[in-house]
């Protein structure tokens, strides 16, 4: 808490990935706002939100990599035999619950170590003498809520990707798996990924043109 003023934490956890997506934008526009920030500083924010948005895509194309692979093995034209087709896709299925890839990757999601390294140079700003005197107090605040409510959900939304793999692998074990129904969930998970991807890359765009603007 910063001494003298109540930040007050209106964050919401939920484990939709576009609403990490939401308040990265959030955040970015919020800094927007702050036009008095040094240069040294600006550039400094600027950075951690672009570390940001590399870091979210590359998790969500690599994921979503490793589901349109797996779907294609269903039909695979190389192989023509159907049976053969399925074991294939069920076998890549049952790797979801230890995805080596993600484990590796979900480190740096959850940490965001852009935004944690943001959130500590802000708060010593707000912690310092001149914060009595600085203007945009409540833009101050409101970032710092944002910055929190980043961090809380990307927690969150971590652990959900995580159950969706092992939810997908348990439902490939057995001798007689559903492939139609486990195909659909595949197909549904990396559709809603490629869309939040989209938008992501949107919000970047977006980003980036309004800071080489200001």
């Amino acid at each position: 808490m910063v001494k003298g003023f109540e930040i007050k934490t209106e964050t919401k956890i939920s484990t939709d990935i576009s609403t990490i997506v939401e308040v990265l934008r959030d955040i970015g526009a919020e800094l927007k706002k702050l036009s008095d920030l040094p240069e040294k500083e600006r550039e400094s924010y600027k950075k951690a939100l672009k570390d940001t948005y590399s870091m979210l895509d590359a998790v969500l194309l690599m994921i979503i990599r490793r589901l349109g692979n797996i779907l294609f093995l269903l039909d695979d034209p190389n192989d023509s035999n159907a049976e053969n087709r399925q074991k294939n896709f069920i076998a890549e299925v049952l790797k979801l619950g230890d995805y080596n890839e993600w484990r590796a990757a979900e480190r740096n999601f959850r940490m965001c170590n852009g935004l944690v390294e943001m959130r500590v140079q802000v708060m010593n700003r707000m912690n310092s003498k001149f914060w009595k005197v600085i203007h945009f107090r409540n833009n101050w605040e409101k970032l710092v809520n944002h910055i929190n409510s980043m961090l809380y959900n990307e927690d969150a939304v971590a652990q959900y990707l995580r159950n969706e793999f092992e939810n997908l692998s348990d439902q490939a074990r057995g001798n007689s798996p559903d492939i139609t129904a486990i195909q659909s969930k595949v197909k549904e998970l990396k559709k809603s990924l490629d869309e939040i991807r989209d938008q992501l890359i949107k919000n970047e765009i977006e980003f980036s043109s309004i800071w080489i603007a200001s």
